[in-house]
């Protein structure tokens, strides 16, 4: 997880059974049928620990940082000890905004508030576990960073308004990005893959109001845009792609969440969902409804492909002031309610700025 003074990784232990979170739930789905698209694990590992040379240390420190463990509650706000949660704990003292983990293999992404992008392999000693740095222009600080679902490639927007995309792989050429696209005037806050990599959909602020775009990688630059909506006026801030329903859900800034036709290229609904930014969408693996998480510390649950609103839960994250790391910002910061949610094992997990992770169940949400 990302945290305001670095990235703390927290494995689980496995070896015990909780009354909230039992061996079997704690454990992520594996999809199986995506690893026979990447079978050259190892030597996409040793290449890139061949590639020392090309790698960095960012923002490290000598000392350690410490960290009051974060704690995982569920929805009746029963405390896990920590203690019997956590088996090992591991802090890279890097800042960054988000964290992106790969599909298959046992690495992950970072991307930081200085524009750096960083392959890290998961419970790995400190002195190995960057693997790699991705080169990049000048740029200011990442916004989202995603694979697409082969893990084949990822791409990484900023608040610059470019959307920067990467093949992953072993090859040197790889630590470059094979294309950057302008998508918005102002800032790309959040994408998606539409399909295997060549398809994206990108939300962000335009002057032109142009929220919302839908790109094509193979065209030439000068026509990958393919269409624009502007169905949020003061910008898009996360999205998510149905492949089932061939459905585009946004999230706006003033609350509002739009639902687009991919193959009409029609807006079809407008949802009045929350009364702030909408500052994370997921999807349920089944695809019969969607969560919406936001500002004001809201969580809801819309069935698909109807929209009608089946569950909500309030409060979940509330503000929270910080001080940040000396020289990062000098005065106090305050932020509100969700910042993430995401579906997995029969759970909605969210995370917010008040420091906690919550899982709830969905039972009431889910069809059965």
């Amino acid at each position: 997880m990302a945290t305001t003074r670095g990235i703390r990784e927290i494995t689980l232990n496995k070896e015990k059974k909780f009354d909230v979170i039992e061996e079997e739930e704690a454990e992520y789905h594996k999809d199986d049928s995506h690893t026979h698209h990447l079978d050259t694990s190892l030597d996409v590992s040793a290449s890139l620990n061949k590639s020392g040379g090309k790698t960095r240390e960012l923002h490290r420190s000598d000392s350690s940082v410490a960290l009051s463990p974060f704690n995982i509650l569920n929805k009746s706000s029963k405390k896990i000890p920590v203690e019997n949660l956590i088996s090992k704990q591991i802090d890279r003292n890097i800042l960054v905004q988000w964290l992106e983990s790969h599909p298959v293999f046992p690495y992950y992404l970072s991307g930081g508030i200085d524009g750096s992008i960083c392959l890290w392999q998961f419970n790995a000693p400190k002195d190995t576990a960057l693997m790699a740095t991705y080169v990049l222009p000048p740029n200011p600080r990442v916004t989202r960073i995603h694979f697409n679902a082969r893990g084949t490639k990822f791409g990484a927007a900023d608040m610059s308004g470019k959307l920067s995309l990467w093949r992953f792989d072993a090859s040197e050429a790889s630590l470059k990005p094979y294309q950057i696209l302008q998508c918005h005037s102002k800032s790309t806050l959040d994408f998606t893959y539409i399909n295997s990599g060549s398809v994206l959909a990108t939300a962000g602020i335009s002057g032109d109001k142009n929220n919302v775009c839908l790109w094509d990688t193979l065209l030439p630059p000068s026509q990958s845009l393919v269409t624009t909506f502007n169905a949020h006026e003061s910008g898009a801030s996360s999205l998510v792609y149905s492949p089932r329903h061939q459905l585009l859900i946004t999230g706006g800034k003033k609350g509002e969440v739009a639902i687009f036709d991919i193959r009409m290229q029609k807006e079809l609904q407008t949802l009045k969902a929350h009364t702030m930014n909408v500052k994370s969408l997921d999807l349920d693996p089944l695809e019969e409804f969607f969560v919406s998480g936001s500002n004001e510390g809201n969580v809801k649950a819309w069935d698909l492909p109807t929209f009608q609103l089946k569950e909500t839960w309030e409060d979940m994250h509330m503000k929270h002031t910080f001080v940040r790391k000396p020289g990062v910002f000098a005065a106090p910061v305050s932020t509100y309610g969700v910042m993430q949610v995401m579906i997995n094992n029969k759970f909605i997990f969210t995370c917010g700025s008040d420091g906690r992770i919550l899982r709830t169940s969905y039972f009431k949400a889910h069809k059965m």
